[in-house]
């Protein structure tokens, strides 16, 4: 995720954090579709928010994942929340990591 004092890709360069967000029910093709909430890991302390090369930054966990996990082929919405400090472009990056 583009951030400040990263290499600069574009410009000009948005700073962009990672942020916590709640669940919530979406409609979609008029059907309730429930969005899990993603918390931001936050060790170790990150003063600056987490971004680029930040444990904090490139963690997000959805709560009921971790506390009741999903099944093989089994699917979760997740919804990201991003504060824009300065706006600008990005590029957001998502990799899946799963415990076998």
């Amino acid at each position: 995720m583009t951030t400040f004092n990263s290499p600069p890709v574009t410009s000009p360069q948005a700073d962009l954090r990672l942020l916590n967000s709640g669940s919530a029910t979406v409609t979609v093709n008029a059907l309730p579709v429930t969005v899990e909430g993603t918390t931001v890991e936050t060790v170790p302390a990150q003063p600056n928010g987490g971004a680029l090369n930040s444990a904090a930054g490139r963690s997000l966990v959805a709560g009921t994942i971790i506390n009741t996990p999903i099944t093989n082929g089994q699917t979760v919405n997740v919804q990201f929340v991003l504060g824009v400090v300065t706006t600008g472009n990005f590029r957001f990056f998502v990799n899946i990591e799963a415990l076998p």
